[in-house]
């Protein structure tokens, strides 16, 4: 997915600030072919900022949670160790 949404936001700069040959064009969708200029910086601006957002620590770790148990387990038992850690610094 993150690869899609790099090549669409390359796609889209490239249509935005100098367009695009006839020959990517014709790759594209009837719905990219026919922005403006203006339109795809705008349409690349929010790309970018779902990337952005996809790419995260915070999202990274929650995929990570939800696909790789071992993480959550490691997740888990670092928060032991602290747990541990504080409760003999309150002795």
């Amino acid at each position: 997915m993150v690869e899609e949404l790099l090549e669409l936001t390359s796609f889209l700069k490239a249509r935005g600030t100098e367009g695009v040959g006839a020959a990517l064009l014709s790759t594209a969708p009837a719905s990219l072919a026919s922005l403006e200029g203006a339109a795809a910086e705008r349409m690349a601006a929010s790309v970018a900022a779902a990337l952005e957002s996809l790419t995260a620590r915070p999202t990274q770790d929650l995929l990570l949670v939800h696909a790789a148990g071992r993480f959550l387990e490691r997740q888990a038992a670092g928060l032991e160790a602290k747990r541990a850690q504080e409760a003999k610094l309150q002795v």
